[in-house]
């Protein structure tokens, strides 16, 4: 049995969504699971390749077999319907985003359809996991929660300096509102905003900020809060719904969504007690370094597979 990861057309290279689906074919081929990828047409494999490390082969859909499963992504469940089905492959949907789940030019019948005949739905969140159980009534034990990892050995505390930042990509004007309004009203601090950085410039500016807003959401499963936790930052902002039950005060402050009157009310309170860290929060902290950590991750992901097609 191959696993055959359907990449598709993920074409953003700091994709979060991208990046879980390789740390997955990882995981798997170093306990000897034999991965590979799937690619579309000529077009999708010609991007893909740069992408994609040389020692997972590129299958297209006459290479693959009954005795394959393959694993797609909630963007992509069409080609299910379109490749899979007819050909009785069997599969799995990894949905990283309720959002998402009905991106693609269906109706809601066909995402039935295309649901019902899954081995199996991976989720990472709670948010997924309840939205997935409730939109198409499955089976509980069809829903299966894996868990993501951050290398702590990356993501770790280093001086401070009276440094704000948040990404400006997601619900970008309200992220500009805020800004303007903290670099007004609180003059000692700085104000870094991130735009498609690197992983590496990211955590750069997460250790040396003290606090990060979070304008991210709906999300899959928030990850930059988590990071910039790890990296001894102060969150406040939106939980995104996905990845929302790791959001404990006083280490994230959660403000509903898009919502300006309670973000302005909360943001001096947070600003004040920048600098102090009781010891439950640091506690919580490492608590959730080792919750999501590499090594847990990993061992959901590999519990899965074992559990299900060995």
């Amino acid at each position: 049995m191959r696993i055959v990861f359907a990449l598709m057309n993920h074409l953003n290279p700091i994709s979060g969504g991208l990046q879980v689906l390789r740390e997955h074919m990882e995981y798997l081929h170093s306990e000897g699971y034999d991965v590979a990828t799937y690619y579309y047409n000529d077009v999708v494999r010609a991007i893909l390749r740069p992408l994609t490390d040389p020692k997972y082969p590129m299958l297209h859909i006459e290479d693959i077999t009954t005795n394959d499963i393959v694993v797609v992504a909630e963007e992509f469940v069409w080609l299910c319907e379109s490749d899979l089905i007819p050909r009785n492959i069997p599969y799995i949907i990894v949905n990283q985003g309720l959002y998402a789940t009905f991106s693609g030019d269906l109706q809601f019948a066909n995402y039935q359809n295309i649901y019902d005949h899954a081995d199996f739905i991976l989720v990472n969140s709670d948010h997924t996991e309840k939205g997935i159980l409730e939109l198409f009534q499955l089976p509980r034990e069809k829903v299966y929660k894996f868990r993501l990892g951050i290398d702590s050995s990356k993501y770790f505390p280093t001086e401070k300096e009276n440094l704000i930042s948040f990404y400006t990509y997601k619900n970008g004007s309200f992220a500009n509102y805020m800004a303007l309004y903290i670099d007004g009203k609180f003059k000692d601090f700085k104000i870094e905003k991130m735009h498609m950085v690197s992983r590496e410039e990211s955590t750069r500016v997460f250790q040396k900020s003290k606090l990060f807003l979070a304008f991210g959401g709906p999300e899959g499963f928030g990850l930059p809060p988590l990071e910039a936790a790890f990296c001894g930052c102060k969150v406040i902002g939106f939980n995104g719904y996905g990845g929302a039950e790791y959001w404990r005060e006083p280490v994230f402050t959660s403000i509903p969504f898009i919502d300006h009157v309670t973000f302005v009310e909360k943001i001096k309170s947070v600003i004040d007690t920048l600098d102090y860290w009781d010891e439950s929060s640091l506690e919580y902290v490492d608590f959730l370094r080792n919750f999501y950590s590499v090594e847990n991750a990993k061992k959901s992901v590999i519990t899965f597979y074992k559990d299900n097609y060995e």
